[in-house]
């Protein structure tokens, strides 16, 4: 009979990880719908919302807390490290006159850089608190760097390089999908102090 009435009991962190997979696929739908041709500001207001709702969710204490609080330390590092070929491809980007400098200026060497540290971290040092924190710290600025950046080309510069190609595959992943993760998972780092990685089997 316990066995039984356990099983109706939902877990929480399956809930949590129900909701991260339902806002992954909102993601990505939007990101192929091609919206963003004609409203490029719903990717900055999906940023946002994304980053509030999840901050406001993990605040809550319930499932979402659950799930991210059991997710390795070592595991939200090593998803940084996509941000070193992200960066790469912005400065031949522009190389090739794809995107505009400034963006890949700002936006593709910090990738590059925090991106490398987060190989480092994850091989060396995400059992170490303060090593976790500032990388969360380091990498949060550089995207609040980036998304400031493509604020200004989108709403005081109306830069159409900009526009136009964060219109086209794959870059409406970057607003939709990539950028209010990187963002969650840096607050979440921080939110955490990095007191779980010292006993994280998986940072060890």
């Amino acid at each position: 009979m316990l066995e039984a009435t356990t099983r109706t009991i939902p877990d929480p962190s399956r809930r949590g990880a129900l909701a991260a997979g339902a806002w992954l696929a909102l993601g990505v739908s939007l990101s192929l719908s091609g919206v963003l041709r004609h409203t490029p500001q719903l990717g900055f207001a999906f940023v946002a919302a994304s980053v509030v709702g999840w901050s406001l969710a993990y605040a809550q204490r319930g499932a979402v807390r659950a799930w991210a609080d059991a997710l390795p330390m070592r595991v939200l590092v090593a998803l940084h490290i996509i941000r070193l070929p992200i960066g790469a491809v912005f400065l031949w980007e522009a190389s090739r006159g794809q995107l505009p400098q400034l963006f890949a200026d700002r936006a593709g060497w910090g990738d590059i850089a925090v991106g490398a540290a987060a190989i480092a971290v994850t091989l060396a040092a995400a059992h170490r608190p303060r090593v976790v924190r500032a990388f969360a710290l380091v990498g949060l600025v550089d995207i609040l760097i980036a998304v400031g950046t493509g604020a200004y080309l989108t709403f005081r510069a109306h830069d159409p390089l900009f526009t136009g190609a964060i219109a086209r595959l794959p870059y409406p992943l970057l607003p939709f999908v990539i950028v209010p993760a990187v963002i969650i998972t840096h607050l979440l780092m921080l939110a955490r102090g990095g007191s779980r990685a010292a006993s994280d089997p998986a940072a060890r």
